[in-house]
């Protein structure tokens, strides 16, 4: 009998696991059904999009959930579930601003790493972890989650066989489902969606506003980058997905938003939205192509059939700016698979000791750097454009100096 694989235990536990808590939780039902009819919307108004944002199925799929744990015993028995899951740890993310003593949190991002695995079961756990001894925020919010020792016992097979047979697959399923029940665990679940400011009006008119606005970068006349997100009350959220950006493009991101704190010291009557779309019309190139050019963003980069090339008689020219240019080869965006990492509200209430290593220890597993998951993505695809060109290989692209001299 053949072994349910990675994969497919993780798109039926995402799938029970959105039932569950469409069940347990006030209005993600009612989030989740409006979300999919923007989603429609979307589709029909304009194909190409949804096609660039990884798809209409694997977008109505999508879950992120967000998962707090006590303790590093329990981060690492997380972990083990979500390796039989096909799920590794990904990046190391600080506390953050949210209270003004924020407790020493460190985060990582389970998800897969291989793109073929995304496109087929897209989901991701942010899971936190209380640093160890620090006791002052053990509250009800943090109880700790309840792993049964036949949980474990099966996502060790899980992980190690590389699936399991479909009645043990059944059990852990079970098993994993009333783990992570919002009502017995501190977990929330975000579903995506293809246009957020959509998504934010139909809500308003059903009379359910925003709790603190729409957190990241601004809707603007440019392609969408990083993650935007906002709630819906408690427990509440739903996310939209952009280009993943390079650390130039990073630098960029974090100019811009010092640019739009200033702009609102200057001008307090304008939204944050409003003041940061203001900045980012002056501050980001506003195509696919000049994020590209510019090294701000990570795209994949395909050679073309030869009768989509310009006729001139020459061969491939030198650099992959003439190669666009000249459309021998095609740039796709790369969605951001992430978060956005945390800002410290004061450096002093950070623990240097809670790193990458740190988790990386505690799970027993490595944790991967996302900015050499995305570099990696673009340089195949380059080599493979190269391969397919018969040409030398193709250098990435040079971000120019910022801010300009």
């Amino acid at each position: 009998m053949n072994a349910v694989p990675p994969w497919q235990l993780r798109a039926r536990f995402a799938r029970a696991l959105s039932d569950t808590y469409a069940r347990e939780v006030p209005g993600h039902a009612t989030l989740v059904d409006v979300a999919a009819r923007v989603d429609a919307d979307v589709l029909r108004r304009d194909g190409d999009r949804a096609r660039r944002q990884d798809g209409i199925e694997r977008v109505r799929a999508e879950r992120h959930a967000a998962v707090r744990v006590a303790t590093p015993g329990e981060l690492r028995e997380a972990g083990q579930i979500f390796a039989a899951l096909g799920m590794s740890p990904v990046g190391a993310y600080g506390p953050g601003d949210a209270a003004a003593r924020p407790a020493p949190v460190i985060s990582t991002l389970f998800r897969p790493v291989d793109p073929g695995e995304l496109a087929r079961a897209p989901f991701r756990a942010f899971t936190s972890v209380l640093a160890p001894g620090d006791r002052r925020s053990f509250t009800a919010e943090h109880r700790q989650c309840d792993f049964p020792p036949e949980l474990l016992r099966l996502a060790e097979r899980a992980e190690a066989e590389h699936g399991l047979p479909p009645e043990d697959a059944r059990r852990f399923l079970d098993l994993a489902t009333a783990a992570f029940r919002p009502s017995r665990a501190p977990v929330d679940l975000t579903p995506r969606v293809l246009d957020l400011d959509e998504l934010h009006r139909r809500m308003a008119d059903r009379g359910v506003a925003t709790t603190g606005g729409i957190q990241g970068p601004p809707h603007w006349d440019g392609p969408d980058v990083l993650l935007r997100r906002t709630s819906f009350g408690a427990r509440c959220a739903v996310e939209a997905r952009g280009i993943a950006l390079t650390p130039a493009g990073r630098v960029r991101y974090d100019a811009l938003t010092a640019g739009t704190d200033r702009l609102l010291a200057i001008d307090p009557v304008l939204s944050r939205q409003e003041a940061a779309a203001k900045v980012w019309a002056m501050c980001l190139p506003a195509t696919e192509a000049a994020l590209a050019r510019q090294d701000l963003a990570y795209f994949t980069y395909h050679a073309t059939d030869p009768a989509a090339r310009r006729r001139d008689g020459l061969g491939p020219p030198a650099g992959l700016v003439g190669l666009l240019h000249g459309g021998w080869i095609t740039a796709e965006p790369i969605v951001y698979e992430d978060v956005l990492p945390r800002p410290v509200a004061d450096p002093g209430t950070a623990d240097p000791a809670l790193d990458a290593d740190w988790l990386a220890g505690v799970l027993d597993r490595p944790v991967a750097d996302p900015v050499e998951y995305y570099a990696r993505q673009r340089q195949d695809s380059l080599d493979e454009a190269a391969r397919a060109l018969g040409i030398a290989p193709i250098a990435p692209p040079v971000a120019p100096p910022w801010p300009p001299d």
